[in-house]
């Protein structure tokens, strides 16, 4: 197993741990969501932080009950926006997919 997913499955496996108790379940995730974050703030390489990156997306993914509807119910109709709007909207979309 490469090194990229051995750290996501340790994530895994220690999140499975706690999972199912209660506070101890919330102080590890916050735990670890503080370590993840020190190794993005310390680490200049860029693969790297793209792993980090997603480790707390699939933290996030695991504890937090985020459902489709909320998605939708806030989702913008783009063709409703003007073209100002989208051109801000891509610029913004580039500049979060290029970091």
């Amino acid at each position: 197993m490469d090194w990229e997913a051995e750290f996501y499955s340790d994530i895994m496996d220690q999140a499975f741990d706690v999972l199912n108790k209660g506070d101890e379940k919330f102080i590890w995730k916050c735990h670890k969501i503080v370590e993840l974050m020190n190794f993005l703030k310390e680490s200049a390489d860029d693969f790297f932080k793209l792993v980090v990156k997603n480790a707390i997306i699939l933290l996030f993914s695991i504890f937090e009950d985020f459902y489709i509807d909320l998605v939708v119910s806030k989702s913008v109709d783009l063709d409703t926006i003007s073209k100002q709007e989208k051109e801000i909207l891509i610029n913004t979309l580039k500049t979060e997919i290029m970091t």
